[in-house]
């Protein structure tokens, strides 16, 4: 008797058991697939944050005034 026919009438010999894998297989391959796909969209919209903060630093940098002269301890001198 060849070794893969003894192991097709092993996994159908118990077919509660070949049923409850099948399905745990799924299971497991279907939350795989879901967790890759919330960290994918996750990492999407941290990166479209970022663009859009950095969009904003630079639209506020032209309305920044940076004195000129010396601080001395929160006194402007000139």
């Amino acid at each position: 008797m060849g070794l893969i026919s003894r192991a097709f009438r092993n996994v159908w010999r118990k077919k509660t058991r070949t049923l409850l894998v099948v399905i745990l297989l799924g299971v497991s391959i279907a939350a795989i697939i879901s967790v890759y796909s919330g960290v994918k969209a996750s990492t999407d919209k941290t990166q479209e944050t970022y663009e859009q903060i950095e969009e904003q630093i630079e639209d506020y940098k032209e309305h920044i005034i940076v004195p000129t002269g010396l601080f001395l301890v929160g006194v402007y001198l000139m």
